[in-house]
């Protein structure tokens, strides 16, 4: 194992990053569901995990901890992306109305 992927709103991959092999699939946001889930995986198997990638919410972060003791955690690039054009759009906007006013301005 070596990634731990957000699919979907309540769907997690726990997958084999060289084989791409499908380890577990959980449904739900929950942390103690998910390290529930994942504390069957012998120890052996968890501190091979190396590596896992998760969006921003801070309750899968503090289960992966808990869980794959060893992996290096990774914010999935397209959270954070998405949080930067999200602001770039909200300072564009705001620029537009500014210039827009001083276009009044001028006018009047």
């Amino acid at each position: 194992m070596h990634e731990v992927e957000k699919v979907a709103d309540s769907m997690f991959l726990i997958k084999n990053g060289k084989r791409g092999t499908l380890v577990a699939s959980i449904k739900g946001t929950l942390s103690k569901n998910f390290i529930k889930v994942l504390l069957k995986l012998s120890m052996d198997k968890r501190l091979q995990v190396m590596e896992a990638t998760l969006d921003m919410a801070k309750n899968m972060e503090a289960a992966v901890k808990t869980v794959f003791t060893d992996a290096q955690l990774v914010t999935d690039r397209f959270q954070v992306i998405k949080l930067a054009m999200e602001a770039l759009q909200h300072i564009r906007i705001n620029q537009r109305w500014k210039e827009l006013d001083k276009e009044k301005e001028a006018i009047k």
